[in-house]
């Protein structure tokens, strides 16, 4: 009488850039003996074979070494007593190295602006993070999400942010914010906008830049 299933999937204890640790439950029928080891296998998603076998493990967890960074594993844990392997249980998914990270802004806003009266403007920026981070836009502290107007626009997709405002008058001058924020952390990024009514401005402000 080989042992029953082992309760629920197997969990990460810890992993590193290329390593990760195991554990799961004990089988919960036992069979006719002890259990006495567990078979680890491995699965590399896009890799050449089904299931690489990693080792033997004596308790109920096990350190997996030199696998791929940031490869996607399924790992298979199978336990045995005297009268043979029992049945079997899979992980979820798992990526090798994978860590929460503190959001971080890899495009910013661009600090100011100048914009003519009455024309459009979109501010855009990209974020990542690890988990995804949640994006919030703000102007002068006020939450443009809970504004209910027309002429925000506010399109967070990806790693991409961006807020488009329209119709510009005198009053959307001020200052930008966009926000990310996860479980790590928060950071920010800012721009400063001028509202301008006459379009040599603009031109002299941009010859200025060249």
């Amino acid at each position: 009488d080989v042992p029953g299933p082992i309760p629920g999937a197997p969990v990460v204890v810890d992993t590193g850039r290329n390593w990760i640790s195991l554990s799961w439950g004990k089988p919960e029928h036992r069979g006719a003996a002890p259990v006495v080891a567990y078979k680890v296998e491995a699965w590399l998603k896009g890799g050449e074979s089904r299931w690489v076998d990693l080792g033997v493990a004596g308790i109920n967890s096990f350190d997996a070494f030199n696998l791929k960074p940031e490869g996607e594993y399924q790992f298979r844990i199978t336990p045995r007593n005297r009268y043979g392997w029992g049945e079997a249980v899979l992980s979820d998914t798992i990526t090798i190295g994978k860590f929460d990270e503190l959001p971080e802004f890899i495009k910013t806003l661009p600090g100011q602006l100048k914009v003519l009266y009455g024309s459009d403007v979109t501010l855009d920026c990209e974020v990542r993070g690890s988990p995804k981070p949640y994006v919030r836009w703000y102007k002068d502290g006020i939450d443009l999400q809970n504004l209910d107007s027309k002429r925000y626009e506010i399109i967070n997709l990806g790693e991409h942010c961006q807020l488009t405002i329209r119709n510009l008058n005198e009053e959307d001058g001020g200052r930008y914010m966009c926000e990310a924020t996860n479980k790590i952390g928060r950071v920010s990024t800012f721009a400063r906008l001028f509202i301008v009514d006459d379009p040599k401005l603009l031109k002299a402000d941009k010859n200025l830049k060249l």
